[in-house]
């Protein structure tokens, strides 16, 4: 039986996590495209790293996917980045997000508490 206690998340370490995805974004991004391939969901993604509050990444969509394939969307690349990140807790917010002309979705991977 594991006994590890995680590390609680401090500012300190939620910049060292956002600095992580900022320095790897690039491979995550290919992860997570190729995860989403696999399952069947070829909607184009965008990966932004967060800067502030407990916003680690911010992922969007020009589509709008059915809340299933999007709640779907976002669990894979949930999962990918806590991998990451050596396996952290992470959930995700809805955010409003406009665009000029398509429509976009988009959400904030949030560290838990």
């Amino acid at each position: 039986m594991d006994t590890t206690i995680p590390e609680p998340l401090t500012d300190e370490n939620l910049d060292m996590h956002r600095e992580t995805v900022r320095e790897t974004l690039d491979a995550i991004a290919n992860d997570v495209g190729a995860a989403l391939r696999d399952n069947g969901m070829n909607y184009p993604i965008f990966l932004t790293a967060g800067r502030s509050d407990r916003t680690i990444l911010t992922i969007a969509t020009p589509f709008d996917p059915s809340d299933q394939v999007w709640e779907r969307m976002v669990a894979i690349a949930i999962e990918i980045i806590s991998d990451r990140l050596g396996g952290i807790k992470l959930g995700s917010r809805e955010l409003r997000c406009a665009s000029a002309n398509p429509i976009m979705t988009a959400v904030d991977v949030t560290a838990e508490l």
